[in-house]
């Protein structure tokens, strides 16, 4: 695995419909920094929508805290950018002066936003809830944007992913993250290439080549 000294924390945050998730595995497994979703996202979002804003109050802080003392890298399926948003769209009660918190502390040990997006959102919906139909995606992409450029103070990457292809995202993404070799003629090249996806009912394989090893290694 490519492991870094330098603490690697990332959000990787954008519509349903845009990826995120195959990205910020692959990412994780060329990387070598722990890829992190929460398990009760789809029945907080669901069901106790509540659960975001007590959840940002209580315990979002004490997660950052943890992180900076430790000095512990993640990559994060999700994050408070996507509280931002989401309370904006669905109209739900969520805290700004909480938001503005977290985001200047993240921002305080460099930590980085990969926002996926899609140019159009036609004829899509989301997996959790089939009502936020094309047009709420694509409010919903326009909020990021919003967050982007009003609101946070972290570096943001914007990723389209209208291309479908999951090497070349993941190559850009850890180009961003500074993982990268430098090639013969000068240019940074990533030092592990996704060469391969094996998808075997809910199980993933990335298959990478390793440029400095010239190996391939096998990561579920």
């Amino acid at each position: 695995m490519t492991n870094t000294a330098k603490q690697q924390i990332i959000f990787f945050v954008g519509p349903d419909k845009t990826g995120k998730t195959n990205i910020a595995k692959a990412v994780s497994a060329s990387s070598g920094v722990p890829y992190f979703k929460a398990s009760s996202e789809h029945a907080s979002f669901m069901n106790k929508r509540d659960l975001f804003i007590n959840q940002l109050r209580y315990a979002d802080m004490r997660v950052f805290d943890l992180i900076k003392q430790t000095g512990l890298s993640v990559i994060f399926d999700r994050g408070y950018p996507c509280e931002y948003v989401y309370a904006a769209v669905t109209g739900r009660q969520t805290d700004l002066e909480m938001l503005r918190l977290e985001d200047d502390s993240y921002a305080s040990i460099d930590a980085k936003i990969v926002f996926c997006y899609r140019s159009s959102y036609d004829n899509l919906c989301d997996d959790i809830d089939p009502t936020i139909d094309s047009k709420k995606l694509q409010e919903l992409s326009d909020r990021y944007c919003e967050f982007i450029d009003k609101f946070t103070h972290c570096k943001v990457m914007k990723l389209c992913v209208d291309d479908e292809n999951l090497s070349e995202q993941s190559d850009r993404v850890l180009a961003f993250m500074s993982l990268t070799t430098e090639n013969h003629d000068n240019s940074l090249v990533p030092k592990r290439k996704l060469v391969n996806i094996i998808e075997d009912g809910s199980a993933t394989t990335f298959i990478y080549k390793n440029f400095e090893l010239q190996s391939c290694d096998i990561i579920s």
